[in-house]
């Protein structure tokens, strides 16, 4: 089932309206490194793929960087992102509960526009706005999670939770409320790169007509008369 678009505003890698779930490979605490791949694919420009989160989350955690299962703070995320993945952060909030910033003004200026990753509390509070499902773990106690959010519209923001079930069919509307209830901890918005210029047209050059000589124009006219002179003789 598709999203009611609600004058939808999202980000281009992500208008099929799916995402990738964490659980892949054993895994079952990657869920920052799966909302890091979907924002890092949006920067790119192309679909999310769980063979990228997998191998985000082995090299991080071979790094020391993160736990075996993948759970991982925001700033070794962000640190990942920054010097291993290569890309630009334009935000960073790490772990703060709940985030003294304001996180809120942050979403409504840039969501659809800049993705972003935000880590929050209690991530059983998430529900879908429109189909009332929860993340897998929220029957648990889900606490710490991280979610990708990649657009908005009129009923909230438009999110990838890869430890929602419908994630990997549609992506999930969680609306302020909800986000609020969830206490959001961390926040991590990446920069999109900047489009090409467009190169300047080329000036229309209007070429001018030859410049002949007043000499030169008389002198191939009297050659002229004399040509005809010298046929009408013969004639």
């Amino acid at each position: 089932m598709s999203t009611p678009s609600f004058n939808r505003q999202i980000l281009p890698a992500f208008t099929n309206d799916k995402s990738i779930s964490e659980f892949a490979d054993g895994l079952n605490g990657a869920c920052t490194q799966t909302a890091l791949e979907c924002c890092v694919a949006a920067v790119q420009g192309r679909q999310p793929a769980q063979s990228r989160m997998v191998a985000y989350t082995r090299d991080m955690a071979r790094r020391g960087w993160c736990a075996a299962n993948g759970a991982a703070t925001l700033a070794n995320v962000a640190h990942y992102a920054r010097y291993v993945l290569g890309v630009t952060i334009a935000t960073e909030w790490d772990y703060q509960e709940p985030l003294s910033q304001d996180w809120l003004s942050l979403l409504r200026a840039n969501a659809g526009v800049r993705p972003i990753l935000m880590q929050v509390a209690h991530g059983a509070n998430l529900v879908d706005a429109e189909t009332g499902v929860r993340p897998e773990a929220a029957a648990r106690g889900l606490r710490y999670h991280a979610i990708a959010m990649l657009g908005k519209q009129a009923d909230g923001y438009v999110c990838a939770d890869g430890d929602n079930p419908q994630v990997t069919s549609r992506l999930q509307i969680y609306n302020r409320a909800t986000l609020t209830a969830a206490v959001p901890c961390g926040l991590l918005m990446l920069a999109m790169p900047s489009p090409a210029p467009v190169p300047p047209p080329k000036p229309h050059v209007v070429t001018p007509p030859p410049v002949i000589d007043p000499a030169t124009r008389y002198k191939a006219a009297l050659q002229a008369i004399q040509t005809y002179a010298a046929n009408a003789l013969k004639g």
